[in-house]
């Protein structure tokens, strides 16, 4: 089973249905977040026929909203939990494991990502239940994670970072394609972002052990389809025995010159012994 998000930028194309309705199936999305869909309720319905999605839950295009919309597999059980201008939230029963998805479409101007990190702070404290976040986020969260184009500014990282932080989330890095749009044709204007990105508590990475996440370009778009693979990675011959990941934005923390310090004269008197 896969978890799909895909920012469209409109539905109301024939091609695009197209394209959409072949990702669904040749990647076996049983899950699908659509963001972008700029269309009206009364259009919905056929999205889903189009698509052969069992159930889905919309949140039309209106002044302060591009359009939303979750898709699912029968198969799949899937109650509504929560929904605004930015997120469809809904609770997930599949194999006998019940978790939290929510797909997210994060505003792009400066003075309203603050309200995207309001939803996800006030989203993580909703429910128990193991949590996966999904979409658009439209910021990044590390400098590498964009090439080209203008600096990006790093209050905006650092407010993204305390936010992920604060939920208590963990990102989910792909294994292949690390950026999830890009734009231009010049060498000079071409730019190249991570803005689409799956997260997750320790309890839902606990649940899903095998998880790991694809960038699929798409024809229509350039922006990038991020799948989520819940089950069925590849296992690897001689495995590690530890699973420590440094992540980079501890480097932020007040203590971490003095751990690292720490570490190192440690290291040094064991290898002096040995």
């Amino acid at each position: 089973m896969t978890i799909m998000c895909w920012k469209c930028r409109g539905l109301g194309n024939p091609a695009i249905v197209r394209e959409l309705r072949r990702m669904i199936s040749e990647k076996d999305s049983m899950l699908v977040f659509v963001s972008e869909t700029k269309l009206r309720k009364n259009k919905t319905e056929a999205i889903r026929l189009a698509t052969k999605m069992f159930g889905f839950f919309s949140v039309e295009r209106l002044e302060h909203c591009v359009g939303l919309m979750m898709l699912w597999k029968e198969g799949l059980d899937v109650s509504l939990q929560s929904f605004s201008n930015l997120h469809i939230d809904v609770e997930v029963f599949w194999k006998e494991k019940k978790f939290r998805f929510t797909g997210f479409y994060g505003r792009c101007g400066w003075s309203d990502k603050k309200h995207n990190w309001e939803m996800i702070s006030r989203l993580a404290s909703t429910s128990s239940l193991p949590w996966c976040l999904g979409g658009d986020f439209n910021e990044i969260i590390h400098a590498d994670e964009k090439r080209g184009g203008r600096k990006s500014v790093r209050v905006h990282m650092e407010e993204f970072q305390r936010c992920i932080r604060d939920a208590d989330v963990w990102d989910i890095r792909p294994r292949s394609r690390w950026f999830s749009w890009a734009s231009g044709t010049r060498a000079k204007t071409f730019v190249r972002e991570r803005i689409d990105r799956y997260v997750a508590k320790i309890d839902w990475r606990l649940l899903f052990p095998e998880c790991f996440v694809d960038t699929v370009p798409m024809a229509s778009s350039d922006d990038l389809t991020i799948l989520l693979s819940l089950e069925g990675a590849t296992t690897i011959s001689s495995p590690r025995r530890d699973y420590f990941k440094f992540d980079a934005c501890w480097a932020n923390e007040d203590q971490c010159r003095d751990i690292c310090i720490g570490f190192g004269r440690t290291t040094k008197i064991l290898s002096l012994s040995k």
